[in-house]
């Protein structure tokens, strides 16, 4: 990081501020604060209201995410325990190989 893109964040040309942007993540963090605060109001608030729509999307996309590999990894354990199953391997085992109840383990042996 170079002292110089500092010096022109704060006394250097618009060029420079923006070549310092281009260079350094925190400068150009600080450029887009320092422009968000000279807007109007009105534009201020619609640039507030369109960040919150970006983190909210981004949200909702782990939140997906999350919930795919979660039920992926369900599947995945429903066809472990089904070869389980298939393999005469007692119930009491699954539950410890598994940590699913005898119950999760009947209603799965039930869907076969």
């Amino acid at each position: 990081m170079s002292n110089a893109q500092w010096l022109w964040l704060f006394v250097g040309s618009e060029e420079q501020m923006k070549k310092a942007g281009k260079l350094n993540k925190e400068i150009r963090k600080i450029n887009k604060k320092l422009a968000s605060m000279s807007l109007s109001d009105e534009e201020r608030n619609n640039y507030e209201f369109r960040l919150k729509a970006i983190r909210d999307e981004a949200d909702a996309i782990e939140y997906a995410t999350r919930q795919g590999i979660e039920q992926g990894q369900e599947q995945e354990k429903k066809e472990t325990v089904k070869r389980m199953l298939r393999k005469n391997v007692k119930v009491e085992d699954i539950v410890e190989f598994t940590g699913l109840t005898k119950e999760e383990i009947e209603k799965i042996k039930n869907e076969e």
